[in-house]
């Protein structure tokens, strides 16, 4: 199902999933000139990974040496251009969930938390939740949120949500 033309011509914010970072390390560059939001508690999973020997640690490593490289052009959390034309942000956030979805224990309780402030703060523009995790996406639809899921983590694949839903 493709997304309503409306939504492919507007400039758009993705909020992407440490398991989206670690299946394409690059995938924070395919989002051509819309933004890339990365929940700063992406990172601390990320961290996790990088002592690993696996595909995953390798995959891990390349992401901190991909925003290592973005961060000698300023302040993440300020946003920094992309090549596509976007900017990546590293986002906090100190929104409160519902507790039906919230477990502050949880990095993917805070992970949606960052979703859900950039849908409150950037209403001018579709805030698209890229994760691959199935429990994550119910979470979110739960909470109202526009959520994608990909196969190899682009920003033209295809959407598993109804192409009108909007968050």
């Amino acid at each position: 199902m493709r997304p309503p033309e409306c939504l492919t011509l507007m400039k758009k914010n993705y909020i992407l999933d440490t398991n989206v970072l670690l299946h394409d390390p690059d995938s924070l560059f395919a989002f051509e000139d819309n933004d890339v939001v990365i929940p700063i508690y992406v990172l601390e999973e990320i961290d996790g990974f990088k002592r690993e020997l696996s595909e995953l640690g390798r995959s891990a490593r390349q992401v901190s040496r991909n925003l290592d490289a973005l961060r000698k052009k300023g302040p993440l959390s300020n946003g920094v251009e992309l090549p596509g034309g976007g900017k990546l942000f590293v986002s906090l956030s100190q929104k409160e969930l519902p507790n039906a979805v919230l477990d502050k224990n949880k990095a993917d309780s805070r992970i949606l938390s960052v979703a859900m402030a950039w849908k409150e703060k950037s209403t001018d523009r579709p805030n698209i939740f890229l994760t691959k995790d199935v429990n994550l996406r119910i979470r979110a639809d739960a909470s109202a949120c526009r959520r994608r899921t990909t196969s190899t983590a682009r920003s033209r694949s295809t959407s598993t949500t109804p192409a009108c839903a909007r968050w």
